[in-house]
């Protein structure tokens, strides 16, 4: 759910005002990871630090299990499937599970990448401590990632909350 609304929420933010194009990123966000069903429970409930490099190989098989999932169901708009695809894709061409570059990639897919990243953070963070701290954690998201997410998008992101450049 995270991940759908803080898509839509970003894209507000780039000024994306076309319902069809909420609808894409929410449905994306929603079945982004719907191919870990397929994978072992043990697997995809491990911190991804103490993964192995055999179990993490699985686990990004999601991607390709999700897509030929959502390839089954007629309905779904090819748009969506590649978002979903693209999601753990990089600017740089780094990510998975194709190794895409910024051009090779869907506009809406830069987003839901910023959008999996932060949520992603947010997440390890709870497991560590009681508060977030939103300032630090999108500077580190900036610090790590900078080169690799959309530029826009991070500003995007910093503004729904309310964290300007000169505040990181």
């Amino acid at each position: 759910m995270a991940a759908a609304l803080y898509s839509v929420l970003i894209a507000r933010e780039l000024n994306y005002e076309s319902a069809l194009t909420a609808f894409k990123l929410c449905m994306a966000g929603l079945f982004q990871d719907i191919g870990k069903k397929e994978i072992e429970k043990e697997i995809v409930s491990k911190p991804f630090q103490v993964l192995t490099n055999k179990e993490l190989t699985i686990l990004e098989t999601h991607v390709v299990r999700g897509q030929k999932i959502l390839e089954s169901i007629k309905c779904i708009n090819s748009d969506i499937i590649r978002i979903i695809q693209e999601h753990h894709e990089d600017l740089e061409g780094k990510g998975y599970p194709f190794g895409k570059k910024r051009t090779e990639q869907h506009p809406l897919s830069r987003i839901l990448q910023c959008t999996n990243i932060f949520i992603e953070h947010v997440n390890t963070k709870r497991a560590e401590a009681a508060t977030i701290d939103v300032r630090e954690l999108l500077s580190e998201i900036e610090m790590h990632y900078k080169e690799r997410l959309d530029a826009d998008c991070i500003t995007a992101l910093r503004s729904l909350f309310k964290v300007s450049d000169a505040q990181l």
